[in-house]
């Protein structure tokens, strides 16, 4: 049976501790080529089977602990199953029920009020901010600066003491609310950090 739009896959792991363990079982030898099951969206919530959004948040898991050999395997977890989560919550919050392109064009028409890639990244980054990360750094990427169709923003993420380009880009926009993530250096977008944005700054 699909998760209820409103059960975490925090809390999902909670219910059932021995998920947990499957979550960092595996090794990370096969992340680089892994790909996600996708979502299954009716209007803005996720139906996808508890199989398949367990699926995803196993295999982000893996791809974070793949950053670095000092990530702590619990805020692993907990960074995925708060991104994965997040960027769900926002595709409902934002009302979204089409495509990425077509949503923007609704917020420039004023037909909805938020769900531009700034508002992804901005609501995701105050989402981890808000884990107080040990382990992490976490970045604002953008591309195609001040290109008024093609600029895009997105959250990265790295190991601490890594820089920008090792990192994750955390992507929530992209397809809608099912989150992508992939390489910074391997993505189809030419990112870079964003100078505005510390991941100490106070919320403008």
């Amino acid at each position: 049976m699909p998760l209820h739009p409103r059960i975490s896959l925090n809390r999902l792991l909670r219910t059932v501790p021995a998920l947990g363990a499957l979550v960092l079982c595996a090794g990370c030898a096969s992340t680089m080529s892994e790909i996600p099951p996708p979502c299954s969206f009716n209007g803005v919530d996720d139906v996808s089977p508890a199989s398949a959004q367990l699926t995803r948040l196993q295999m982000l898991t893996r791809r974070l602990l793949a950053l670095g050999p000092n990530i702590d395997p619990a805020e692993a977890r907990q960074v995925a199953a708060t991104a994965l989560q997040t960027s769900l919550t926002q595709r409902r919050e934002y009302e979204v029920t089409g495509g990425a392109t077509s949503h923007n064009l609704a917020v420039a028409s004023g037909k909805k009020r938020r769900g531009l890639c700034i508002h992804w990244t901005r609501d995701l980054l105050d989402a981890l901010r808000a884990l107080d990360l040990r382990t992490f750094t976490l970045y604002w990427g953008i591309a195609n600066e001040g290109n008024v169709v093609s600029e895009h923003s997105t959250v990265v993420i790295a190991a601490r003491g890594e820089g920008f380009h090792e990192g994750l880009v955390l992507d929530g926009w992209r397809y809608s609310g099912c989150l992508y993530w992939g390489a910074v250096i391997a993505d189809r977008y030419r990112w870079l950090e964003a100078a505005h944005y510390s991941q100490n700054e106070n919320r403008r």
